[in-house]
């Protein structure tokens, strides 16, 4: 520290050793959605100071002990930066929990990162084959097959149909 005030030169140093660290801030997503398996997800982050990568993580416990990496070693430099994720249809932890936050952490300093504001849901979903037209009859005791594919793990599916457009009501089985 120097003293500048045109009088006898001041200065001192410092005792101790100290570091100077970058500043992550995790802009984007930060409503809190439930996202399907095949959705898109950009993540905004603004970073502040000496990072030059970062990773992109999620926690099924709030970082509690679980970690896991989406992106690895992403650049990223001072300034807002965004990358584009699209959830993978065999996404892991899909049937244990399905809750999850986001983080990003300076590659070269963990204790550099931030937090998702908010929590997210990931949950598989379905898309219906057959029947895909309007207008069919089908009658009363007349076998019919109906037909869908998964995205990500489905544990169970209701078939329903609806009458009226209003009130559904779920075949037995």
């Amino acid at each position: 520290v120097n003293n500048d005030s045109g009088g006898e030169d001041v200065s001192d140093q410092s005792n101790n050793v100290f570091r100077i660290r970058g500043k992550l801030n995790f802009d984007l997503p930060s409503v809190a959605a439930d996202y399907k398996i095949g959705d898109t997800i950009t993540f905004k982050w603004t970073a502040t100071g000496p990072i030059a990568n970062i990773h992109i993580q999620y926690s099924t416990n709030d970082f509690d002990s679980i970690t896991n990496t989406i992106f690895t070693n992403l650049v990223s430099g001072t300034g807002e930066h965004t990358q584009n994720w699209t959830i993978p249809d065999d996404f892991p932890d899909i049937t244990t929990a399905r809750i999850i936050r986001f983080r990003v952490v300076d590659t070269s300093d963990s204790l550099v990162y931030d937090n998702s504001n908010v929590m997210f849901k990931i949950q598989g979903g379905f898309q219906v084959t057959y029947p895909t037209s309007a207008g069919l009859v089908w009658f009363v005791n007349e076998p019919r097959t109906i037909t869908w594919t998964t995205k990500g793990l489905v544990i169970k599916v209701n078939v329903q149909y609806t009458a009226n457009g209003v009130d559904w009501i779920t075949f037995p089985g």
